[in-house]
């Protein structure tokens, strides 16, 4: 018999040999959910073990195909197939009706999944004097003028195959890397170039036509974050979380201090420092942060 300690109440039982976590918890009469009876045909009884993943067999057939459409980490189990050889400490992940709600979200898309950590290149941008621009122009013009660069940036951005996570106003957020592209920082590093020399572009149809200098500014990051579908049923999107995407937004927000239009921290400059010319550095404080920080001018 093994033993078995359940989070996040502390519930214990024991497993027998052969048995599954899910078999020795209902008989225990720990609470656990198996929306499909325990047949791997959904995800509500799985459990991330944080303690003694060695007393885990591998995947059998049935979970690795439900691991696999969901992209789950190998730490996160199906109690329902597991057959603990060695004791465990888990958390269960899916405890009343609102979990139940999640997780049916995430069975119904291919597309959606449950949180896997990537190493991602993370692009902001936003345009300079936004709000100053806003209160020159009427609200109809406002629009027009943003659909335009976006409908512009948008598809420099899924050419060079990064994901938009979001528009915030007159900011854009994307990822490069969610499908494990090895060169993402590169992918992210020419977007935002051709970002650049797009708006080099329109620059002089937008003082035409409104008599305004349009401008943005970029800032570029590499590191680890969390990619999974945050959101309620009917209105869920996947997204990126972690401080990768706190320090590319302080990053964009550090050109002006800078005077530039296009930073590249430190850890996506190491990726791509032997494909692509970069200017000088510039030392600055990020928001938020009190020791300066080396980042990166591009040339493009």
């Amino acid at each position: 018999m093994f033993k078995v300690t359940a989070l996040p109440d502390q519930m214990t039982f024991e497993v027998a040999a052969g048995e599954t976590l899910l078999e020795a918890a209902l008989r225990s009469g720990v609470p656990f959910a198996h929306a499909c009876g325990g047949r791997a045909k959904c995800s509500t009884c799985r459990v991330w073990v944080l303690d003694g993943v060695e007393g885990c067999p591998n995947r059998n057939r049935d979970e690795s195909l439900m691991a696999e459409r969901l992209r789950l980490a190998d730490e996160v189990r199906l109690a329902c197939q597991l057959r603990p050889e060695g004791e465990l400490r888990v958390r269960r992940l899916v405890l009343d009706e609102t979990d139940l709600v999640i997780t049916s979200q995430l069975l119904s898309s291919p597309e959606t999944r449950s949180g896997e950590s990537k190493q991602v290149a993370v692009f902001f941008s936003d345009v300079v004097d936004f709000t100053k621009l806003s209160e020159q122009l009427s609200p109809y013009d406002v629009m027009y003028l943003l659909n335009r660069y976006f409908a512009q940036v948008g598809d420099i951005i899924e050419r060079n195959g990064g994901f938009i996570d979001n528009f915030i106003g007159d900011g854009l957020m994307a990822v490069f890397g969610i499908d494990d592209q090895r060169d993402a920082p590169l992918r992210a590093v020419n977007a935002a170039i051709q970002t650049v020399a797009t708006v080099d572009r329109l620059k002089p149809f937008f003082a035409s036509m409104y008599g305004i200098d349009f401008d943005i500014r970029i800032g570029l990051h590499y590191g680890e974050a969390v990619i999974g579908t945050l959101g309620f049923a009917g209105n869920q999107r996947l997204t990126a979380v972690g401080d990768v995407v706190n320090l590319a937004s302080r990053i964009e927000a550090a050109n002006k201090d800078a005077g530039t239009r296009l930073l590249i921290s430190e850890a996506l400059h190491a990726q791509i420092a032997d494909k692509v010319e970069v200017g000088d550095f510039v030392r600055v404080r990020l928001r938020g942060t009190c020791e300066r920080t080396s980042l990166f001018k591009s040339s493009g």
